[in-house]
This record gives C-alpha cells, structure tokens and sequence, in this order.
C-alpha cells in the first residue's frame, strides 16, 4: 500500500469524511466505564483503554496532517489568487496594500477559496484539539496501570 492512499491528501473533504464507529464507541465506553467506577479501573482495564486511546490516537493523528495540508494548500491558493489578479485593480489602487484589498472584495474566487480556509482552520484546530486528549488518555491509563501493583493501593502508597 503507498503512503499516498493512506493519507489521501489530494481528495481530502471534511464533510462528507465519517469517523469510524470504533473511535465514537470507545470514547462512550471509556466515560461510562471512568463514571461508573468512580474514575478509578482496574488494571487491566486501564491497559485495554491504553491501547484503544492508541488506536484513536493513530486515526486522528492522519486526519490532524491532512487538515494541516489543507490549511496550507489553500493559504497558497489565496496568494496565487492574489498574485494574479492584483493586477486587475484600478489605477486609483496605488498600493500592494489597496490592491490587494480591492482583490478581496471583488474576487468570487478568493472569496470562495478564503471561506474554504476558515473552515480548513476549524478543522485543523478540531484535530490538534482531539489529538492531544487521545494522547493525553492514552498516556493517563499507561501510566496509571503501570502504577498499579497487586500490594498496593492506586498511587502506590501501602499502609
């Protein structure tokens, strides 16, 4: 398998991309296990969430590197759209500043690609977000079912 059909960069589109059942489930199970138990697992629960939060984390993790590639891909394309058309402005633009000003009020196209960016951007800050809390669980129950041990309470202390 190519690296390119893994990432898909180049057919990338938010809308219409579903996230896998597994990751919703997991995150559902993951809450009602924590409440249910106080937010304290077992050991072995604690190992099973580890390698789950892995698993979401590996998904977001693609998904984080195509919205950051789409973000900058169309950050491009709104400089190429600027590029060409400033020289379209009116002569009563003498600035780079007026021209390109006058390019973003009156392009259709940099106003459809610059819409797209917004979106790209809430998209992009959705999986930073989502990535660091799949990190920071998987993390979490690593180090806490490493921690516990048969002779002692969770924290490791004894009595």
């Amino acid at each position: 398998m190519k690296l390119a059909e893994v990432v898909q960069f180049d057919s990338i589109d938010f809308d219409k991309t579903d996230v896998p059942e597994y990751i919703t489930t997991i995150e559902k199970e993951y809450d009602e296990q924590m409440k249910s138990h106080n937010y304290i697992l077992e050991q072995t629960q604690y190992d099973e969430f580890a390698g789950k939060w892995s698993r979401i984390h590996d998904w977001l993790a693609v998904q984080y590197a195509r919205a950051k590639y789409q973000k900058k891909s169309l950050e491009n394309k709104l400089e190429l759209i600027l590029m060409k058309e400033r020289a379209k402005a009116p002569e009563e633009c003498k600035t780079d500043k007026a021209k390109e000003r006058w390019v973003q009020q009156n392009s259709v196209e940099y106003q459809g690609k610059y819409e797209e960016l917004a979106k790209s951007e809430g998209y992009f800050a959705f999986f930073e977000r989502k990535i660091d809390a799949a990190k920071m669980n998987h993390y979490l129950c690593k180090g806490m079912s490493s921690s516990i041990d048969k002779d002692k309470p969770v924290g490791g202390f004894s009595s």
